[in-house]
């Protein structure tokens, strides 16, 4: 299980997935937007809006997940995902600084010629709880889900458990959200940009994520989120899937 201190809001997580998903980042280039209206029927997942701080907002004001990670300076990781109109994004987390209990990231995304930069500054250990949020660091947010899953489990080919999202319910959305169950699973191992790591699958009613996973590392080094979502339209119901991809092309830990 995870430690209580990180026991943050898997349902806030899901909404983030919901929200990348709809075209916030990933699958689309360097974007902000909305997730789709209430019209839309997302099985229980209400409408939430990324706002200019890049902070998912559902009726309350929702924590951030955190890995028990330790930064160390020069480290980073560039991830590629496939865009919808073709062509690839690419997004860049590089630490530049770890002093005073602060660390500062750069951030760099870029697509379709266009490339966009910021930097992110947060406590050592709640790097996305510091004050200073930017959407840009949303990509690499998603990119714990995976590792939160499994933080504290055994990562062996064949293991699987179930996690409660009422678990790590805290702030103002646990009396806004449906509790979910997400069934994790290992299902084998793989190699990824060179490093071998183990492949899991999640799931939850209308929502699937998988990739590969290693013990001790900030991000997954993969990871695909799938949603389906129902619209109705003149009374006829339509089933569709979205899905975004993510892998890492090229890292550096000291």
């Amino acid at each position: 299980m995870l430690s209580s201190g990180n026991r943050q809001v898997i349902v806030a997580i899901l909404l983030a997935a919901t929200m990348i998903l709809a075209g916030c980042s990933g699958g689309g280039g360097p974007a902000t937007t909305e997730a789709p209206d209430e019209s839309t029927d997302t099985n229980g997942t209400s409408s939430a809006e990324m706002t200019a701080g890049g902070e998912a907002e559902a009726g309350g004001e929702a924590d951030v997940p955190a890995v028990e990670y330790e930064w160390q300076e020069g480290e980073s990781y560039t991830y590629e995902s496939e865009a919808a109109q073709g062509g690839t994004s690419e997004y860049s987390w590089t630490v530049t600084d770890v002093s005073d209990g602060q660390v500062t990231v750069d951030l760099s995304s870029s697509f379709g010629g266009r490339t966009q930069t910021s930097t992110l500054t947060g406590p050592q250990g709640d790097i996305f709880g510091g004050s200073s949020q930017n959407a840009q660091a949303f990509t690499f947010l998603l990119m714990q889900v995976p590792q939160l899953f499994v933080q504290g489990r055994e990562l062996s080919p064949g293991n699987s458990w179930t996690v409660s999202s009422s678990e790590f319910e805290s702030g103002g959305l646990q009396t806004q959200q449906q509790s979910r169950e997400i069934d994790v699973s290992v299902t084998g191992t793989s190699q990824v940009s060179g490093t071998q790591c183990y492949t899991f699958e999640a799931n939850t009613e209308n929502q699937t994520f998988s990739g590969c996973v290693k013990e001790g590392w900030p991000f997954a080094l993969s990871a695909t989120f799938e949603l389906q979502t129902r619209t109705t339209t003149g009374g006829e119901t339509q089933t569709s899937t979205q899905t975004s991809s993510f892998v890492l092309v090229d890292y550096d830990r000291p």
